[in-house]
Formats: C-alpha cells, sequence, structure tokens
C-alpha cells in the first residue's frame, strides 16, 4: 500500500508555498515466488542409499528475503525444524548425520517459508524425495507393502492422505491384481484444484478420477497412451475428495508414477 505526503508553508506575509509530493510505499506483502526442490526426488531399489538429498530454495520480494525456515518431516511424523531463519539456499541434508541419516523405506518431507527485510512472513511451500526400500530379491506376486508405497490403499476406506499440496507422492501399480490405488484431499473452503499423474511408462495406461465425499465421480482424466494424466476442477463445496489412479492397461513395479496435487 502506500500514501502520499504533501506539505504546505505560510510565510508572513501570508504567502503559501507547496511541496512536491511524496510518495510513501508500505511493504506489507510476504515474500513471493516461493520454492524449494529436493534431489534426488526419488531413488529406486537397487540403487545405493545416497549420502544425503540436496535441497535448495528461495524466493522473491520487494524489500529482500532476509532469512528463512526450513523443516523436515520423515513419512507421517511430526514436522521438525532444522534451519531457523537461516540466510542459507541450499544445503545438503543428511550429509554426516545432519540432522539425521538417510534409510530405506521412507519419503522426507521438507518445507520452506521466507522472512522479508521488514518483517513479513510467507506461508509455507513443500517439497518430498522417497528413498525406496533396500530388499532381497522374492517373487513378484509375492507383493510386498514395505515396496509398494502408501499400500493397503485399494478401497475408498483405506485411501492414503491427505495428500499435501505441491509434493510429488511415487507410487507402483504393483501387480496384474493390483489396479485400484486410492488417495484423499480436504479442501476446506471452496476452491480450484489440480491433479498431475506423470510419469505413465510405456506399455501401461493409467487413468485418474476424483470423487467426492460421498464417493460420486466428479471429474476424470483417461486418455489412451499417453504418458501423463491431469485433472483441473473447482470444488464449489468443501470436504473430503477421493482420487483413484487406476490401471486400466498394465502394471509396472520398477518405475513409479509420481501423483502431485495443488491449489492454484
Amino acid at each position: 500500500s502506500s500514501t502520499t505526503l504533501q506539505a504546505r508553508a505560510r510565510d508572513a506575509d501570508d504567502v503559501v508555498g507547496t511541496s512536491d509530493p511524496v510518495t510513501v510505499w508500505v511493504d506489507t506483502a510476504p515474500p513471493a515466488s516461493l520454492f524449494i526442490t529436493a534431489n534426488p526426488p526419488f531413488v529406486g531399489d537397487g540403487q545405493p542409499l545416497p549420502s544425503h538429498i540436496l535441497l535448495a530454495w528461495g524466493a522473491d520480494d520487494a524489500a529482500g528475503v532476509v532469512a528463512y525456515d526450513i523443516q523436515y518431516r520423515v513419512d507421517d511424523s511430526p514436522w521438525t525444524a532444522w534451519l531457523v531463519r537461516t540466510a542459507e539456499s541450499d544445503k545438503a541434508f543428511g550429509l554426516g548425520g545432519d540432522p539425521e541419516s538417510l534409510e530405506w523405506g521412507h519419503t522426507y518431507f521438507f518445507r520452506q517459508r521466507a522472512y522479508d527485510g521488514v518483517g513479513n512472513v510467507s506461508n509455507y511451500v513443500v517439497a518430498s524425495a522417497r528413498i525406496g526400500h533396500h530388499y532381497l530379491y522374492i517373487p513378484l506376486t509375492a507383493r510386498n507393502f514395505y515396496q509398494d508405497t502408501y499400500e493397503p490403499n485399494d478401497t475408498f476406506a483405506q485411501a492414503y492422505g491427505p495428500l499435501e499440496p505441491g509434493v510429488d507422492y511415487w507410487s507402483y501399480i504393483w501387480s496384474a491384481g493390483d489396479r485400484f490405488d486410492y488417495y484423499y484431499i480436504e479442501m476446506n473452503q471452496p476452491q480450484r484444484v489440480l491433479i498431475d499423474l506423470g510419469n505413465i511408462v510405456t506399455g501401461t495406461d493409467y487413468d485418474l478420477y476424483l470423487y467426492d465425499e460421498n464417493q460420486s465421480l466428479v471429474a476424470a482424466s483417461n486418455y489412451a497412451g499417453v504418458p501423463s494424466e491431469h485433472i483441473d476442477y473447482s470444488a464449489t463445496l468443501p470436504g473430503h475428495y477421493y482420487i483413484l489412479v487406476y490401471a486400466y492397461i498394465g502394471f509396472n513395479n520398477v518405475e513409479p508414477y509420481s501423483l502431485r496435487v495443488t491449489y492454484p
């Protein structure tokens, strides 16, 4: 916001003079264009366990960004503060055990918020990295929920969630008998939601469906032979919404698909 100031002066002869106007801008906007990235975002089974996940983050602000808070959590654990009011813009998570060493079979979530030079604070943005489970070979018919993430989630009642916006969730259609992966999101108000299903590998055909809390279909993306599906839906009612990843053709337990929800 801004305020325009102008001064007037009167001398002994009653002559009035007026200064040039001066506009004063008051910065009440928090930092914008926030981002945080995690590299690598996914490590599959059979690959070496990485020593760290490299995080990078940033934001823009007219008054200048002066500090960031970085927090993390492992799977469904509570958020833990890692870097507080740091001026850094990148750091290796897990290197030398700082703040803890990486382990197989976990999803690591990271979030950051930014402070500008006049004290405005942004909301958090989130990123994630999945470290696949290290395991001995077993027949593919013997499905292992440690490898197939977020299982069991084959019905509405077993839906995994709530999914956090801006996070890539990596999972598998593990076998011919695993055709349904259900997730859910919570929308606290009527709003637009974007849902993206990516990394659909050649030889498979996965579809994407959105249901309301009554389990009624409200949106779908089911194109044939494409590497991704996309839903853009404007919800008129708040509530519990279900997302279904459906394997129309094939499965792949080597290359995971990715699922992301955003609220533009």
